[in-house]
């Protein structure tokens, strides 16, 4: 299973952890520190669980519920950085690069000068038939009843 726990995730549960022993002067639950973080819960169960295996957080199960206090936190260290990872970052470039090539050809499509030349001569020739027809007046309607 792909591993979702990063730096800097652990620092920020961490951190939610400390703030919440000291405010509320026992250790918090995973419902604590998802009001704190405004992290999705799914997302923090399975940051705790991580943190826990890696010895960083220690569960303490009751019959109630399960509340974490901090354990071994030097190894947070040892938790690969978001911004390391290279293949995220070899594939935002080619989606950037992908992007600006789709500009350019939307550029090349609409941004034509030659193009814009012929919309704005077709406009002024529909302009001009309306006001020809505006003087002109209206043509008699084919099926009108006529009088004889």
């Amino acid at each position: 299973m792909k591993t979702i726990l990063s730096y800097e995730k652990g620092h920020l549960i961490m951190a939610a952890v400390r703030i919440l022993s000291h405010k509320n002067q026992k250790a918090p639950t995973a419902g604590d520190l998802v009001e704190l973080t405004d992290i999705p819960v799914e997302l923090v169960t399975m940051l705790l669980h991580e943190l826990s295996e890696r010895e960083i957080l220690q569960p303490i199960e009751s019959p109630f519920d399960v509340r974490y206090e901090i354990g071994d936190y030097l190894k947070l260290e040892e938790l690969q950085k978001e911004d390391e990872s290279p293949k995220l970052r070899e594939e935002v470039d080619k989606f950037q690069e992908k992007f600006r090539e789709r500009q350019e050809a939307m550029e090349q499509l609409f941004g034509d000068p030659e193009r814009e030349k012929t919309r704005q001569k077709k406009l002024s020739k529909l302009e001009e038939e309306l006001r020809n027809f505006k003087k002109e007046g209206r043509a008699p309607h084919p099926f009108a009843e006529d009088d004889y």
